[in-house]
């Protein structure tokens, strides 16, 4: 009940009663019946008078309260003309003035994170106490491939591509360097803020494939340089003196002949293949940067599988070509990417031993390429170190190939990705 009726309600009974009195002293003395009369009407006024003192600051502390449970903080108060309540009415504006004032900042804060985290080149992943994905940015979502929708809610341990396991296994405040499908490198922490005085992680995702690139390719240039250079200089200057030793063969006796030649000529052969391996690496080191022009990935297609259909059919591998026929124009060095293409094709066919199939597939939304092998299948392990620097799984591989494709797809800002699917398939990805 509120203060106002409990007046009402002590105030309408004692006025009967002097109302009923003074009726009564009408039959005494109309004259004393006056005078009852006009105390009754000032003690009135001196009621109303009152009431409206005591309850109007009352009125005004219960509104101010209201306005503070609706969190409305840009309405003020107005002084009531009471010295203490109107101490208390200033108070109370002050604070809600700096509560405003305090909101404002949070907001504005609020609002340059969420900014900044949208804008930010690094993937960031914010995570509930349930390690699901609550809010990632865009970096994130191109990152893996996954719309706003379809993250929010998910956990961890359900991200595609080998992303569950690293991340799943990351351990509060730790930071790895973690090498993934298509060569690419990222360094990846996992943090926590303060949320309503709980801690709630989250997840950076930083890629560093070109400065690990940079480095990896400092390292082995210089050398590479230096290697091609004294290799191929004795190399030319002993096949010289081995091809004029050739000459001397027909002084030797027949019986001795044979094996005479037989030296001379394996041991020109190896120094070829020397000279043949230091090309092969010094290739890489010399690779061009790309030079971009308008190229249908199609046509380019079509004349490379051209090209290596004899071989395909020497090894006896069916060629399944999903191309339809409408252009694929992407801004590409049309060299370059013939090269690529020519060394992936080999390395799927390489992969497969005896009979076996090689689909090719041009896709336009998004527009990418996928050449798929039933070969051989990724191990973990080798998933792992593929597209390192020279590195090859086989028995006398020189790693070059796959290097050089990782090279000038990084140049071209292409996205690749090699790796073995559920349908036993292993399929290279290459997204313009």
């Amino acid at each position: 009940m509120s203060l106002k009726a409990k007046f009402w309600i002590w105030a309408v009974p004692i006025y009967l009663l002097l109302g009923f009195g003074a009726w009564q002293l009408l039959a005494v003395n109309k004259w004393y019946f006056l005078a009852a009369e006009g105390g009754i009407l000032l003690s009135l006024f001196v009621f109303f008078w009152f009431q409206r003192s005591l309850l109007a600051p009352i009125k005004a502390i219960s509104e101010g309260a209201k306005l503070l449970e609706e969190q409305d903080f840009t309405t003020r108060l107005v002084p009531v003309g009471q010295k203490e309540i109107d101490t208390l009415t200033h108070v109370y504006n002050r604070m809600v003035d700096a509560l405003r004032q305090e909101r404002l900042q949070q907001e504005e804060t609020h609002f340059f994170l969420h900014k900044l985290i949208h804008a930010s080149p690094q993937g960031i992943l914010i995570l509930d106490f349930d390690e699901k994905i609550t809010e990632a940015n865009p970096a994130a979502l191109l990152l893996f491939g996954l719309t706003e929708n379809t993250i929010k809610g998910m956990h961890l341990s359900e991200l595609p591509d080998g992303w569950a396991k690293i991340l799943s296994e990351l351990e509060p405040h730790q930071r790895i360097i973690a090498r993934m499908d298509g060569g690419r490198s990222y360094r990846i922490e996992r943090a926590g803020f303060s949320d309503r005085g709980f801690s709630r992680p989250f997840i950076t995702l930083e890629e560093q494939t070109r400065e690990i690139m940079a480095l990896e390719r400092q390292s082995y240039e210089k050398v590479i340089r230096m290697m091609s250079h004294e290799i191929n200089n004795s190399a030319g200057a002993v096949n010289s003196l081995l091809s004029s030793l050739l000459a001397y063969a027909d002084d030797l006796p027949p019986a001795e002949r044979a094996d005479y030649l037989s030296a001379l000529n394996v041991s020109i052969t190896r120094n070829e293949h020397l000279s043949a391996f230091m090309s092969n690496l010094a290739n890489v080191v010399k690779l061009p940067p790309p030079r971009p022009v308008s190229t249908d990935m199609h046509d380019l297609a079509r004349g490379v599988l051209r090209l290596m259909e004899p071989r395909f059919r020497e090894a006896r591998i069916e060629l399944v070509q999903q191309l339809d026929g409408t252009p694929l124009f992407v801004e590409a060095d049309p060299v370059q990417m013939e090269q690529v293409l020519v060394n992936i094709l080999k390395n799927a066919m390489e992969a497969i031993h005896g009979k076996g199939i090689i689909e090719i597939q041009l896709v336009h939304e998004p527009p990418a390429i996928f050449i798929r092998n039933n070969g051989e299948p990724i191990t973990e392990e080798t998933r792992r170190r593929l597209f390192t620097p020279f590195f090859s799984t086989k028995k006398h591989g020189q790693g070059v190939g796959l290097t050089l494709v990782r090279e000038v797809l990084s140049n071209h800002g292409f996205r690749f990705r090699l790796q073995t699917k559920a349908d036993g398939f292993t399929e290279f990805m290459i997204a313009f």
